[in-house]
């Protein structure tokens, strides 16, 4: 279950604190999960980012053990999931992650970020090198996209042309 942590938001009118809001922060992945991971140069399903996807085949693991691309293994793929309750859904999803290569996030299916990837990929398609986002970078995404219940976050991980036969570099 995820951490809450509640933090209240005060203004001042006239020397008086004045509460405007009140926020949870929500842990949804903790520091050193483990995620499903696809390392395979076998076709993946088309379905692999959705919720109802079995996922039991696919390897369970940290970022310590994600291995290398290969010449034959251009893309990864990550999934993880998480339940929410109807006092859990909140107005945005916030998050940092840190990659090199190019990245396609999911959310219950849905793509919501692409970053360094052409404009249509597969499998095979290596990332394009416009920006470096190896240092921590943060992203929000809307509520829309969330669901009490199960929810998938889903991560399409491929290299750049320069990093086949190196490690696979890749947090959230």
């Amino acid at each position: 279950k995820s951490n809450d942590l509640p933090i209240n938001h005060y203004i001042y009118l006239n020397n008086q604190p004045q509460q405007i809001e009140r926020v949870r922060l929500l842990s949804l992945i903790p520091e050193d999960s483990s995620f499903r991971y696809w390392r395979s140069d076998k076709k993946i399903s088309k379905k692999w980012n959705e919720v109802k996807f079995n996922d039991n085949k696919w390897s369970l693991t940290n970022h310590d053990n994600w291995s290398s691309f290969t010449s034959s293994i251009r893309s990864v793929y990550f999934r993880y999931g998480f339940e929410m309750n109807n006092e859990d859904l909140i107005a945005s999803f916030g998050f940092a992650l840190h990659f090199i290569g190019g990245v396609v996030i999911y959310l219950n299916g849905q793509q919501v970020l692409s970053l360094n990837m052409p404009s249509s990929w597969n499998s095979g398609t290596f990332a394009v090198e416009d920006e470096d986002y190896s240092e921590w970078t943060h992203f929000t995404i809307s509520k829309d996209y969330l669901t009490a219940g199960m929810n998938i976050l889903a991560i399409e991980l491929h290299c750049l042309s320069s990093q086949i036969n190196q490690p696979i570099s890749f947090d959230l």
